[in-house]
């Protein structure tokens, strides 16, 4: 199967064009940072961000020091797509950026790895809230062997 198979998923090496543009503004209650995503002038979406380790995602998984959780606003994938790659060109650092949604909500999924996001496991969380995980991770994560037995200094 080749991309062209798949209309409509964005992949993470292909990045955004200097169509899109990703202006940083003020965050809603809960959350550390927000940007807001435009196409060609016109806005498409926005994204809100907060590190992993600060949120409710804390013990869900072994979470990076650099982890961040994304909660997109809007209805078009390419929002969240760009606002990703921006996020990870920002801080190069980051391992990952976790999307949760709802534990089988297969429309969220969808959403998800249209932008770019690949479904990782489903957790429960505190307050036995079930989510699905999604992660977009930069391309030297992904390179980086998932053995421990591998990994250097084991």
């Amino acid at each position: 199967m080749t991309q062209q198979d798949l209309p409509g998923i964005f992949y993470p090496e292909a990045a955004p064009g200097d169509e899109y543009s990703v202006a940083k503004g003020p965050a809603p209650e809960g959350w550390e940072t927000h940007y807001t995503v435009s196409e060609n002038g016109t806005e498409i979406g926005s994204v809100s961000l907060r590190h992993t380790l600060t949120g409710r995602l804390f013990e869900a998984y072994p979470v990076g020091a650099r982890d961040l959780e994304v909660e997109p606003h809007g209805d078009d994938p390419k929002a969240l797509w760009a606002a990703t790659h921006a996020i990870l060109a920002q801080d190069p650092a980051c391992r990952r950026i976790v999307l949760a949604v709802p534990a089988g909500d297969i429309p969220a999924i969808d959403f998800g790895e249209r932008a770019g996001y690949r479904y990782v496991v489903d957790v429960e969380i505190h307050g036995d809230i079930e989510l699905s995980l999604l992660a977009a991770e930069p391309a030297w994560v992904l390179k980086e062997p998932r053995a421990i037995e591998t990994r250097a200094g084991h």
